[in-house]
């Protein structure tokens, strides 16, 4: 990952959401007053004790009736980047690829985004509990130590799943976040979910997947029955071949639900494999957002 990516990244997301900020979050507010500085958002219809001066007179020409300039002031915004560093998320499946490099990247392609957006961002690495905390701050410096804290961070100590819940007890309002995770916590994920969207931001949801999701042990041997007068047999699906098809069809219920659950909430979700490259992944999240926001 380097300058040159990211830059072109920007470039592209800001092109895929209009010209509008790629992430706002909670620290940028809509006023129809204009000043120096501040960013164009939309049109909004003249009312009564609005500055004549934000009238745009070729748009009100245009549209029939009169408009204003509504722009968004710069605030710096609160980010936190929540990733899942739990057991699970280093489990490499049979091709050897592993969802933490994934995570890895797109953690921190996420914090250089905000960052260079000239957001305050903070880092919280978790599995059943809290491993590292980073405060948020701004600037470059600051994604030297946020990828450092991802990059070196040795496996999680939970062998039992994730709690997001807890790295949000964490955090103060208003807050956005983007949540890097497998998903595969027991009990279900709304809880955390909803505590995130309560924090009054953004929330990006990406799950990263891996066939190791739904591997099992080789050498289950076939069951077969044979018919004591016919002498026919019939070889059935072995138990490891049952096994993985009721993996898969739960894994497909778990990501529905997730997806369902994260429209209904205003969340902007994005699933990557293990095996995808973070560049197309990003992107592939960016271009969510965009219709999110249309």
């Amino acid at each position: 990952m380097n300058r040159a990516d990211l830059n072109a990244l920007s470039r592209l997301a800001e092109g895929l959401l209009g010209g509008h900020p790629l992430f706002a979050g909670a620290g940028h507010l809509l006023s129809r007053q204009g000043g120096s500085g501040d960013e164009f958002f939309e049109f909004q219809t003249y009312k009564p004790g609005d500055d004549i001066r934000n009238v745009d007179w070729r748009a009100s020409a245009r549209s029939g009736q009169t408009l204003t300039r509504c722009h968004r002031e710069k605030a710096s915004a609160l980010w936190y980047i929540l990733v899942d560093c739990s057991t699970s998320m280093r489990l490499s499946g049979k091709m050897g690829l592993d969802r933490w490099t994934l995570a890895t990247n797109l953690a921190t392609a996420f914090a250089a985004l905000l960052l260079q957006s000239g957001h305050r961002v903070g880092l919280v690495l978790f599995d059943d509990d809290v491993r590292v905390h980073v405060p948020p701050r701004s600037g470059s410096l600051h994604l030297e130590l946020l990828a450092s804290h991802v990059v070196s961070h040795p496996e999680g100590h939970a062998k039992t799943g994730s709690s997001v819940l807890s790295a949000v007890k964490q955090l103060v309002r208003p807050t956005s976040c983007v949540v890097i995770s497998d998903f595969l916590w027991p009990g279900g994920v709304s809880d955390g979910l909803k505590a995130c969207a309560e924090l009054g931001g953004e929330t990006h949801v990406l799950r990263v997947a891996s066939p190791a999701d739904t591997d099992l042990p080789e050498g289950v041997p076939i069951i077969s029955l044979r018919d004591s007068e016919t002498s026919a047999q019939l070889s059935l699906m072995n138990s490891r071949e049952a096994a993985i098809l009721a993996s898969r069809e739960a894994l497909h219920k778990l990501e529905s639900e997730l997806a369902q659950f994260c429209h209904s909430n205003g969340m902007v979700f994005s699933i990557s494999g293990a095996h995808e490259d973070w560049k197309k992944c990003l992107i592939g999240h960016l271009k969510r957002t965009a219709v999110a926001r249309a």
